[in-house]
């Protein structure tokens, strides 16, 4: 059952900073990295999976591997997920994504639910995360059009370990400082609400979608979910699960799903068969679905991350 190394498409928002490449040894010439997208199907931005020392666009694997590859639970025609890293130098927008049905309605495969695991964080970083109260959709507009709508948010202040699901139709926002990973559902529909006046490349004032975040924002703080002590979480569009090895650590993949590996922290290798990978901070892999073995060696923490029964149903 193989094993394989992925390399990200980076993303140069004007957020980001050069954490990615300082401490996590990504590898690009962009000056600023906002993101580095580890495992990403979208077409125009897919990132690489390493076969036989080729990069590989992983769209282009989609089409050629086997099905038994990814798993009973994966279609390769909608895969299911993104991960990325992210360093906000910056403050990002203040957002919200949509769910699967609106997402539907209008031509997408998908919403987008996501999560977020904070590597570190500067000392008073913090994100919005989500309303403190429920409110109407007419005082969600009207604070919205005012530029108030941090007045009803949850800000809470972040630091390494912290994991927060952000349901979509959460609103919500990375403040500046933080350096984190996150699991979403495979879509990039953003809608901004708020961007404090910033403008782009070109001088102009980026983008707001107050309409559209109106329409599909949660009025309430229902499904939010946090903790700095993960071990596992599961949602209908991925599962996670955070462990450490001190030394080896056996584990098996299952014809299930196939498996991403993130290395969260240290050093080690993984084996697999008769193959056998160098991991550092910052490192992905991409384990096919099967029954082999995998074998984990050295000081490090991972996070797994495969995809649940039923997701694209």
């Amino acid at each position: 059952m193989p094993v394989y190394y992925l390399e990200p498409i980076f993303k140069d928002y004007l957020w980001g900073g050069n954490r990615l490449k300082r401490e996590l040894h990504k590898k690009t010439d962009l000056d600023v990295v906002a993101e580095s997208w580890e495992l990403s199907a979208i077409e125009g931005s897919a990132s690489f999976i390493v076969i036989d020392n080729k990069r590989i666009p992983f769209t282009e694997y989609l089409k050629t591997c086997p099905a038994e590859a990814l798993g009973s639970n994966v279609n390769r025609d909608h895969f299911p997920i993104l991960v990325k890293f992210i360093d906000s130098k910056d403050n990002l927008s203040i957002q919200v994504h949509p769910d699967d049905e609106f997402a539907k309605s209008i031509g997408f495969d998908n919403g987008k639910n996501e999560c977020w695991y904070l590597l570190s964080a500067e000392k008073g970083s913090s994100i919005y995360y989500g309303l403190k109260r429920e409110v109407s959709r007419e005082e969600l507009e009207h604070l919205i059009n005012i530029g108030k709508i941090e007045s009803v948010l949850n800000k809470v202040e972040v630091k390494a370990g912290d994991f927060f699901y952000v349901p979509a139709g959460t609103i919500h926002a990375i403040g500046r400082g933080c350096l984190l990973l996150e699991v979403q559902q495979s879509s990039d529909i953003t809608y901004r609400i708020f961007d404090y006046n910033r403008k782009d490349s070109n001088n102009q004032l980026r983008e707001l979608h107050k309409k559209e975040a109106i329409e599909v924002s949660s009025l309430n703080p229902d499904g939010l979910f946090s903790t700095n002590d993960l071990t596992s979480f599961d949602c209908k569009a991925f599962r996670i699960e955070k462990f450490r090895v001190n030394n080896v650590k056996n584990t098996f993949s299952t014809p299930e799903s196939f498996s991403v590996y993130i290395t969260l922290d240290g050093t080690g290798l993984v084996k697999c068969g008769s193959k056998k990978l160098n991991l550092e901070e910052g490192t992905s892999i991409f384990v096919t679905a099967g029954s082999e073995e995998i074998v984990f060696e050295g000081e490090l923490s991972l996070m797994k991350i495969n995809i649940p029964k039923g997701n694209y149903d």
